[in-house]
C-alpha cells in the first residue's frame, strides 16, 4: 500500500514539474510593453516627446491620434488578431526629425509574425521595400514610399514593432536610425 502511495505522490510530482516547466518551447516573454519603453538617452541625440500604453483598441484609438492616422483597429480587425498591450511613444531629436513608435504586445510570437507578414504584404511595402543590412527580411524591413521619410516594422518573440520616421532630410540617417531603435528593442526583448 505504501509503494502505491509513493508510486502516486512520485508521479503527481512528476507531472506538475512538467507542466511548469520553465524552459518550455513557448516563444512568448514575460516582458511587457513597459519594459520596453525608450527613455531619454537610450537612442543617442533622440528625447521622449509622449508615450502611452493602452490595453485595447479601443483604449488606443480613443486617445489623439489614435495609432497610425486613427487607424488603431487595423492592428487587430485585419489580419484578425488580438493585442493585450500597445506601446505608443512619439520621440524627437536635435535635427528636427520624428519617430512615432509603436510596441504591439500580441500574446504569441505567431500573431506577432502573423501582423508583420500582413503588414509587409500590403502594396506600399511591397513596393517600396528596403531590406536592412542587420535584419533578415523575415524580420525586419523597411518603407520607402514617403523618402526621405522611411517606416519599418519587425517582430521579435511575441512583439510587432512598427517605427514611422519623419522630417528627415537624408534617407541614410533615416534607414539607419531604423536599424537603432530595432536593435535597441531586440535587445530589451531578448534580455541582453
Amino acid at each position: 500500500m505504501s509503494k502505491k502511495i509513493f508510486l502516486c505522490t512520485f508521479v503527481f510530482i512528476c507531472l506538475a514539474l512538467i507542466s511548469c516547466n520553465p524552459t518550455s518551447s513557448s516563444t512568448s516573454t514575460a516582458i511587457t510593453v513597459s519594459k520596453l519603453k525608450i527613455n531619454d538617452g537610450d537612442a543617442s541625440n533622440w528625447t521622449v516627446s509622449s508615450s502611452g500604453i493602452y490595453n485595447s483598441a479601443d483604449d488606443w484609438a480613443s486617445m489623439s491620434g489614435g495609432g497610425v492616422d486613427g487607424t488603431a483597429y487595423e492592428y487587430t480587425s485585419t489580419p484578425g488578431l488580438s493585442f493585450t498591450q500597445v506601446l505608443d511613444e512619439k520621440m524627437a531629436n536635435t535635427t528636427g526629425a520624428s519617430v512615432t513608435i509603436y510596441v504591439i504586445d500580441y500574446s504569441t510570437a505567431a500573431n506577432a509574425t502573423a501582423m508583420y507578414n500582413y503588414k509587409k504584404s500590403t502594396s506600399n511595402w511591397t513596393q517600396n521595400k528596403v531590406v536592412f543590412d542587420t535584419y533578415s527580411d523575415t524580420e525586419a524591413v523597411g518603407c520607402n514610399s514617403s523618402a526621405p521619410n522611411i517606416s519599418a516594422c519587425a517582430h521579435f518573440k511575441q512583439f510587432y514593432i512598427e517605427l514611422g520616421f519623419e522630417g528627415e532630410t537624408d534617407i541614410t540617417v533615416a534607414q539607419n536610425s531604423a536599424v537603432i531603435f530595432l536593435g535597441i528593442f531586440e535587445t530589451k526583448i531578448s534580455g541582453n
